[in-house]
């Protein structure tokens, strides 16, 4: 079946933490060009150039050898985009959420007995057939994305590249990233346009 990228990635932050920011930056931006190739053979020269870079930076070696090991040639290597139907969605981000409220609310996360798991689904499923909440057949954006959305097109970091005759229907969206700066209070560098929202506290 399709693996979730979103398995992925927090695993490749943990195998990157020993890297310089820089190097850190670079591999996991490897990673998200794979994960958006269009096809099979742009994924694989994606892959192939990565992994040929990796490989060859002492550095980044050992992470290299883990991910080809891992999420290359082992049994969770179907996580790129284009292995996605048409129309279907390419994470199962609502099925976790769900997921994790029924640990939550339902069985307190123990493990439970089969009777018992089931009277608590049938309290779930009661629960839920009254909750009220809509059913949304499609998905809106939120204020802060649209007005996020807005920023990076007016700085001109978000294109949307038209596609040409004969192509596939899908539309190519390029993000690049924003200009950060270092916020000493919080340890951490930030982008510029979030920075601007810290009070003056923050820099002083």
């Amino acid at each position: 079946g399709l693996m979730g990228f979103y398995h992925v990635i927090p695993k490749v932050h943990e195998r990157t933490r020993y890297l310089l920011p820089g190097k850190r930056s670079l591999v996991v931006a490897d990673i998200f060009y794979m994960h958006y190739a269009r096809n099979a053979s742009e994924f694989y020269a994606k892959k192939t150039s990565a992994v040929r870079r990796w490989l060859a930076d002492p550095d980044v070696e050992q992470f290299g050898e883990y991910f080809l090991q891992q999420w290359l040639t082992g049994k969770f290597v179907k996580w790129q985009c284009f292995r996605t139907p048409v129309g279907w969605v390419t994470t199962n981000n609502p099925v976790e959420t769900f997921n994790a409220k029924l640990k939550k609310t339902y069985t307190l996360r123990e493990r439970m007995l089969m009777g018992s798991l089931l009277g608590q689904l049938q309290v779930c499923c009661r629960m839920e057939s009254v909750s009220g909440v809509e059913f949304h057949e499609k998905s809106t954006a939120s204020s802060r994305l649209r007005r996020r959305a807005t920023t990076l097109r007016r700085q001109r970091l978000l294109v949307e590249t038209p596609s040409f005759d004969g192509s596939s229907n899908f539309v190519l969206v390029v993000s690049n990233a924003t200009s950060r700066i270092y916020v000493k209070p919080k340890r951490k560098s930030m982008e510029v346009d979030r920075s601007c929202g810290c009070g003056c506290a923050t820099w002083c």
